[in-house]
């Protein structure tokens, strides 16, 4: 089985990993009921697409490594 993680923003292929067995039959339960708004089973045989941000697009988004998303809390 292949995972595939997609970037939502920019539709790039994040990265691609090869699992030896298929997909454990509990999977679903651990994402709940939002599974279709993450995990795309019928991407091919075998494949699942996995939405992500790609490192480009998280900074364009949320900035850079000096962005307080990035720095920690900021109240203590």
């Amino acid at each position: 089985m292949k995972l595939v993680y997609v970037c939502e923003c920019c539709d790039s292929v994040i990265k691609e990993v090869v699992l030896p067995a298929g997909l454990p039959e509990n999977a679903p339960n651990l994402t709940g009921s939002g599974l279709r708004d993450i995990m795309d089973l019928d991407g091919g045989e075998g494949e699942v697409v996995l939405s992500d941000l790609c490192d480009d697009c998280r900074e364009m988004l949320y900035g850079g490594p000096e962005s307080t998303y990035f720095s920690g809390p900021v109240l203590h």
